[in-house]
């Protein structure tokens, strides 16, 4: 089975909204509903999960019904951290043959082009994560940031997008590991089983430019 988690449990602060920017309409229809509307029409997607705040569960569900959004099998809450909300959804997915594609609200151009190359990722890896090459330079600075250290070369970096991929097991097992090490520093989903499933590889799969992600109000107008 082929599940979503569309993460949408940020408050959006930077916007500077009166709600979260996920749940914001712009031409005629929530944000959030950019992403599952691309979830609902792909013939590879069998079910979304959708984490949001408690005090939004109704606005998801009417979101649902004014949409007809049937693939929205959970709506499940999110956690104070993105890390939480992504091991929340986790949690209840039950057969960790699975695949789980996990993705932020905030982006609401994904392609179906991307959903595709991940999906046949799986078929030969456990964990996939979309990057697009950087196309600025990069500096490595001091703990103040008002020194710099080293400049990486930009051939070898890549900007990360969502969704990252997994096998339920795979992300499973990492989390477990994670949330056992008092050390333990959030970061995204890919990074967590690199770092606590060392042996397994982390494949990517190629962004696009249209895949942004909406941070600040000015971003709106991108869409």
């Amino acid at each position: 089975m082929n599940i979503v988690a569309l993460l949408a449990a940020g408050s959006g602060s930077r916007t500077g909204l009166e709600m979260p920017k996920q749940f914001v309409e712009i031409n005629g229809k929530p944000l959030i509903a950019n992403a599952l509307e691309t979830f609902q029409e792909h013939y590879s997607v069998d079910s979304v999960i959708v984490v949001a705040n408690p005090e939004y569960f109704d606005l998801v569900d009417e979101i649902k019904c004014r949409f007809g959004f049937t693939k929205i099998a959970k709506v499940v809450e999110g956690g104070a951290e993105r890390y939480l909300s992504s091991y929340n959804a986790v949690r209840v997915c039950t057969e960790d043959s699975d695949n789980l594609l996990i993705h932020d609200a905030a982006r609401p151009n994904l392609s179906s082009r991307i959903i595709d190359d991940l999906l046949k990722c799986l078929e030969v890896c456990n964990a996939a994560t979309v990057a697009v090459p950087a196309t600025d330079t990069v500096y490595v600075t001091d703990n103040d940031r008002t020194r710099v250290i080293s400049v990486p070369d930009r051939r070898l970096l890549m900007n990360a997008q969502t969704p990252q991929a997994f096998k339920v097991g795979t992300i499973r097992a990492a989390f477990a590991k994670a949330l056992a090490d008092t050390a333990f520093t959030p970061t995204d989903d890919a990074s967590i089983v690199l770092r606590y499933l060392p042996d397994e590889i982390v494949r990517i799969v190629p962004g696009d430019s249209g895949n942004f992600k909406i941070t600040y109000k000015s971003d709106f107008g991108k869409i």
